[in-house]
């Protein structure tokens, strides 16, 4: 005889998927109470059921296009946008309740001030050469002899 988890379970695969995004949920939000997991754990299935309703509608919608849809199948139309924008409701809200929970158990969170880095000094600019007479001076002292000394191309900066 099956255990009761076993019974309502649907795929392993589905579990998996959602355990791994409830997971990776957790280490993004954070939560610290166990009110704020339990809304981590319906975020998740918000987002599931979300990403499955954006499935649906791109299979649905595939062939044929959104327009044709509408045109040529009104009440599949409606009941896939009304579907789709619950799962956008649900998702939407489930984050809120997040939020709210999260300002429940620190009320001061959002009026503190977020801690930021120190700002770098600007640098100061490298020295320029004295002039240009010794930067070739400096130049000309370094070629070889056997080869004619080349002047440097005038900067006009200066």
């Amino acid at each position: 005889m099956p255990s009761q988890a076993e019974a309502l379970s649907e795929s392993p695969v589905a579990d998996l998927e959602f355990y791994r995004t409830r997971d990776d949920f957790m280490r993004a939000y954070t939560p610290v109470t166990p009110e704020e997991k339990i809304l981590v754990t319906q975020m998740t299935r918000a987002w599931l059921q979300l990403q499955q309703m954006y499935n649906l509608h791109d299979r649905v919608t595939a062939g044929k296009g959104l327009l044709a849809l509408f045109e040529d199948d009104l009440p599949r139309y409606k009941i896939l946008a009304r579907n789709l924008t619950d799962a956008e409701r649900m998702w939407r809200n489930s984050i809120q309740e997040f939020q709210r929970a999260r300002r429940r158990r620190d009320p001061l969170a959002s009026h503190r001030a977020i801690p930021r880095p120190l700002p770098t000094p600007i640098a100061k600019p490298s020295p320029q050469p004295e002039t240009a007479f010794t930067a070739r001076l400096t130049f000309a002292e370094s070629q070889p002899e056997s080869q004619p000394a080349t002047p440097p191309i005038p900067d006009p900066r200066l």
